[in-house]
């Protein structure tokens, strides 16, 4: 930016003397107009691909909780089973529980990780091709009739990308074990409706 900002302003600099009234902007009327564009778009370019990273990342997690939400609901999976979940979408299903037990004679709010078994349910990402794009958008349809729990979402900036749930092999156990006649599940809002029926529960203020 600072580089794009000097060059913008060292090109209407002209020498000083009687060449300056010939080189004077004045005599040419599109040279601001058309310097101002292109450093508009200049900084643009820079500002979307500084946030690529950050918006790619922003989306995998938001497409991946949306997915392992609806296969929560469904009881395909259970909370424990979350190895390949966001931090946050996995303190949203067992943080609550962990404090009202184990966490509570514990210092670490981290601790709610240990109800889940490692690599028990992955979450594959596979960019989506161009033509598979075009179905997508022209069928409307962001699940798979052939798979329960894979769904187009959003990848990074005009990208998208198909989110599909997965077993593992192989797995190992967690370091204890979750109570179910003493867990509450507690649905992740998928929409704006269950946003706002959240924000008006009396938990809401707790």
């Amino acid at each position: 930016m600072d580089t794009a900002l000097l060059v913008f302003f060292a090109v209407g600099a002209g020498e000083a003397g009687p060449a300056a009234g010939a080189a004077s902007p004045s005599h040419r009327p599109w040279q601001w107009p058309v310097l101002g564009g292109a450093l508009a778009l200049a900084l643009i370019g820079l500002q979307v691909n500084a946030t690529k990273t950050l918006r790619q990342s922003l989306d995998q997690k938001a497409g991946a909780g949306a997915v392992l939400e609806r296969a929560l609901r469904a009881g395909w999976m259970q909370p424990t089973e979350l190895s390949d979940a966001p931090f946050g979408f996995v303190a949203r299903h067992l943080l609550p529980h962990y404090l009202a037990h184990e966490g509570r004679i514990s210092a670490d709010l981290g601790g709610f990780n240990g109800y889940v078994g490692k690599n028990l349910v992955n979450v594959r990402v596979q960019d989506l091709s161009r033509k598979e794009l075009r179905l997508f958008l022209k069928s409307g349809a962001s699940s798979e009739p052939s798979h329960p729990f894979s769904e187009v979402h959003p990848h990074g900036w005009f990208r998208y990308a198909r989110y599909t749930l997965e077993r593992a092999d192989q797995s190992l156990p967690a370091q204890f074990a979750l109570d179910p006649s003493a867990y509450r599940f507690e649905p992740f809002p998928l929409s704006d409706a269950e946003w706002r029926e959240l924000a008006r529960s009396p938990r809401a203020g707790r």
